[in-house]
């Protein structure tokens, strides 16, 4: 991956209409973590009873997080019904030079801050409920 200025990275939410995405805000930090969780395999047979673990075994799953200020009325709205609701909805990261990642994701927090010398701010995590498509850009 070439370097690429962080401020580029870009989450958007799927909007009312499908495929088109809107973004949620001006995120000043985000980050994405995948994981895969391995299934042990060793038995007493197993090298010297070194771990072996099954290949392509596991739970897969992506967490996306970011912190920054609302883009707009619409965009705090939209994340808010979102966040009441439960909704799994379609969200996509993009990573200028490297992926856009589509994924349906679940809310799994949402925090606002509101100090008396700033802007309101928000952080908000995100889960991954299905597999992820990787396109890249």
């Amino acid at each position: 991956m070439a370097n690429s200025a962080g401020k580029l990275v870009t989450l958007s939410v799927e909007s009312a209409t499908p495929t088109v995405y809107n973004a949620v805000g001006g995120l000043r930090a985000k980050s994405v973590r995948m994981n895969a969780a391995s299934i042990d395999v060793t038995d007493s047979e197993s090298v010297d009873l070194w771990t072996e673990l099954l290949s392509g075994g596991g739970v897969k799953s992506m967490e996306i997080s970011g912190s920054g200020v609302f883009e707009d009325d619409a965009a705090i709205e939209r994340v808010r019904t979102l966040f009441i609701v439960g909704t799994i909805e379609d969200w996509r990261l993009s990573i200028p030079g490297w992926q856009q990642i589509d994924c349906p994701m679940h809310i799994a927090s949402l925090e606002i801050d509101s100090p008396h010398d700033g802007a309101v701010a928000f952080s908000i995590s995100l889960q991954s409920s299905g597999k992820p498509v990787f396109t890249g850009i």
